[in-house]
C-alpha cells in the first residue's frame, strides 16, 4: 500500500505532466487518451480522478501508458526521479526550459489525427535532408 504522500506526490506530478503538455486535469481527458492507447487495458473516469486527487496510484503498466502520452519518463512520473544518464531533469517539479517546449510540442502532436502525424514526421525528414544539404555556417 503506498503512503497518503506517495500518492499526493504522484497525483502532483501527473497534473503537471498534463499542463505540460497543453491538458488541464480532467478525469475525462485523461481517461480518453488513456483508453484511446491501450483500449484492451481501459480505465474509468472514477479510476483516472482517483490518480488527479491524489487517492490513488495506477500499476507500473498504466504508469507507463501515461508517461508515454504525456512524454516524460516513466521513472519520473511514479517516482519523481529520473533514470541516471539519460540527460533529462532529474527528480525536481520544473523541467528544464527545454524540455517544456518539446514536451508541449510532442503533446499538440499526439492530439493530431493519425494522417496530420504522418504529415509532420514527412515534412521534418525533408527539412533534416535539406539540412544536411546545406554547408555548415563558421561562427554561427
Amino acid at each position: 500500500m503506498t503512503s497518503k504522500t506517495e500518492r499526493s506526490d504522484f497525483s502532483e506530478r501527473l497534473r503537471s505532466a498534463l499542463a505540460l503538455a497543453g491538458y488541464g486535469p480532467s478525469p475525462t481527458v485523461v481517461t480518453r487518451e488513456f483508453n484511446l492507447r491501450t483500449p484492451d487495458k481501459s480505465v474509468s473516469i472514477f479510476a483516472s480522478r482517483k490518480w488527479l486527487m491524489g487517492e490513488a496510484i495506477p500499476t507500473q503498466d498504466k504508469v507507463r501508458v501515461l508517461a508515454d502520452w504525456l512524454a516524460v519518463s516513466a521513472q519520473w512520473l511514479r517516482f519523481g526521479v529520473e533514470d541516471s544518464g539519460n540527460g533529462q531533469h532529474v527528480g525536481g517539479k520544473t523541467p528544464a526550459p527545454m524540455n517544456v517546449v518539446v514536451r508541449s510540442i510532442l503533446g499538440d502532436y499526439q492530439r493530431l489525427s493519425e494522417s496530420n502525424q504522418f504529415v509532420i514526421r514527412e515534412m521534418i525528414t525533408v527539412l533534416l535532408k535539406a539540412e544536411q544539404k546545406r554547408p555548415a555556417r563558421v561562427g554561427g
